[in-house]
């Protein structure tokens, strides 16, 4: 059963520096919660310098994109098989696809931009991808784990290639999770030979660190898979088969400390196998098992969530914004909105009971201590005018063939209409007017207008059409003077309308004679007063429903 995140719950930034790191070389680590929303099968996720979190979701086929609260903002479809992913620092993704054995260049916005080598067939499995920031231009690595070999492309064009299949130094057995530290060293997890290697720049191979000896771990492990770096050299390997993240020394190969414990509950892991780390000091760990990407603060940080968590809050509502702080030393709060400190709010709690339209903005919070200071990243708080129902449609009866015409005016932010027709959405109907052309009898019914926002909605009162259909038939078939006097008259007309027949001796002054509803499409009226009138006209009238 797959717990509920505890993340998107609220939006969460973190905060760290040098100056509040803590000074053991051992990894302080907390479970933070994590991102479930839109997530079926995560496999890879990457950072960028907005503090966006990419995930691809494999089986699905798909890239989910969060902002650096734990927001979903984008999901972008029709990848086959998306695998490995990273980001350079020209901010420039780079996605592989098992599907196609490709690995391609896309901008901020998602536009693509070129593939690697010579796209669909470069690769047998793009697994994991790293990017050498340190480097002019996109050094991006590639590890083909089916190949076993590591690729390194240059703005898109090979440069050259390293491994091979074997145990020897520099070899690989199904090489999984790369990195690369600020000097340029380029960490290979080396999945089937339990080892991670080490390698410079081109590939030149300089040590190996074996996985499952010492420390946590006293057996084999053999299912490792992401690797990444922090600004300590310390090395963090998701390890899929015992469910937690390995923290080694980059120099030593020393296991530090070990991260989640297999499970479904928060903090815990379930076949780990992408990793990220970001500038705020948090851990990002796919659970594909799980369904959903594990979040961990390491060593001090600071975690400001803001409640509610949607991305834009109606006028009235209550806000707050929390910042927990973790760290030996005493800590100081000042918050701030659109980068002007805010006066008073120095506590560790911003909340504002009622907000309206002039509180939006992007609100951070700066924690200092003794060793320093340090800003967070910006909340983005959007406040808008719910919607308003100013003026509903209005009901109309009309003939069939004519044109109809309905509108409504509301009040409020951002506002999005959608008509309806007894209940069901008119397809294309998105106007604040709705024109009806030469409406026929299937028409008539229920007209509302449905008006939303990002925070609310507002349904009008319906406006009722009624389409009348005047008869098809109106036929006098016959008539007959009795000897009396009287005259019959006999008409042939379509059932269910009400008819008037009416009398005239001058041609000018018509007088009703009767009002009938026939159920049947004849009928017949007798006149007894016609005996003795020299001349008398009838007519046939039909009456229009009110």
């Amino acid at each position: 059963m797959r717990i509920p995140a505890c993340f998107p719950s609220a939006l969460v930034l973190f905060l760290s520096a040098p100056a509040l790191l803590a000074t053991t070389v051992i990894p302080s680590t907390t479970p933070l919660g994590s991102l479930a929303r839109g997530l079926a099968a995560p496999s890879r996720v990457a950072v960028d310098a907005a503090g966006r979190i990419l995930v691809t979701d494999t089986s699905a086929g798909r890239l989910v994109i969060f902002d650096s609260a734990g927001r979903e903002v984008a999901v972008r479809e029709g990848f086959h098989r998306p695998l490995g992913i990273a980001v350079g620092a020209s901010g420039r993704l780079f996605l592989g696809e098992e599907g196609t054995g490709s690995v391609s260049a896309y901008d901020a916005e998602g536009t693509g931009l070129y593939s690697l080598g010579i796209g669909e067939g470069e690769f047998q499995v793009p697994n994991h991808i790293a990017v050498d920031s340190s480097v002019a231009g996109d050094s991006v690595y590639v590890v083909d784990s089916k190949a076993s070999v590591v690729r390194l492309y240059l703005d898109g064009k090979r440069v050259t290639e390293f491994g091979g299949v074997g145990q020897g130094e520099g070899q690989f057995a199904f090489p999984t999770g790369i990195c690369v530290s600020r000097d340029g060293t380029v960490y290979v997890v080396d999945q089937d030979n339990d080892r991670v290697q080490a390698f410079d720049r081109g590939g030149g191979f300089l040590r190996a660190m074996r996985l499952g000896r010492g420390g946590f771990f006293s057996g084999p492990s053999g299912r490792s898979q992401a690797v990444a770096i922090d600004s300590q050299d310390r090395l963090y390997i998701a390890d899929s088969f015992q469910g937690a993240v390995k923290v080694l020394d980059a120099a030593s190969g020393q296991i530090l400390a070990s991260i989640g414990t297999f499970g479904s509950n928060v903090g815990e892991l379930n076949i780990p196998s992408g990793m990220a780390l970001d500038s705020f000091g948090r851990l990002w760990v796919t659970s594909v098992n799980n369904g959903r990407v594990e979040l961990f603060g390491v060593d001090a940080f600071v975690h400001v969530t803001v409640q509610p968590e949607a991305e834009a809050l109606a006028t009235g509502s209550a806000l707050s914004l929390v910042a927990a702080a973790g760290g030996s030393s005493p800590l100081r709060f000042q918050w701030a909105k659109n980068g002007v400190a805010l006066q008073g709010a120095t506590d560790s709690t911003l909340r504002i009971a009622a907000v309206g339209v002039a509180d939006s903005g992007a609100y951070s919070v700066m924690v200092s201590s003794a060793d320093g200071a340090v800003t967070s990243g910006a909340a983005a708080v959007t406040v808008m005018d719910a919607p308003m129902i100013l003026k509903a449609p209005i009901g109309r009866r009309v003939f069939a063939g004519e044109d109809v015409h309905f509108s409504v005016k509301a009040a409020g932010t951002g506002l999005r209409y959608q008509w309806q027709f007894n209940g069901w959405d008119l397809p294309g109907a998105t106007e604040p007017s709705l024109e009806l052309l030469d409406v026929q009898a299937s028409q008539a019914g229920d007209y509302t207008v449905l008006v939303t926002s990002d925070v609310g909605s507002a349904l009008s009162a319906p406006a009722t059409l009624r389409v009348i259909v005047p008869p098809s038939r109106m036929e006098w078939e016959s008539h007959r003077v009795d000897k009396d006097g009287t005259c019959s008259l006999i008409f042939n007309v379509d059932p269910g309308h009400t008819y008037v027949v009416e009398v005239t001796s001058d041609m000018h002054r018509w007088n009703v004679l009767t009002t009938v509803t026939p159920m049947m499409g004849r009928f017949q009226y007798t006149d007894a007063e016609a005996a003795g009138s020299p001349v008398r006209f009838y007519r046939l009238r039909w009456v229009p429903p009110e």
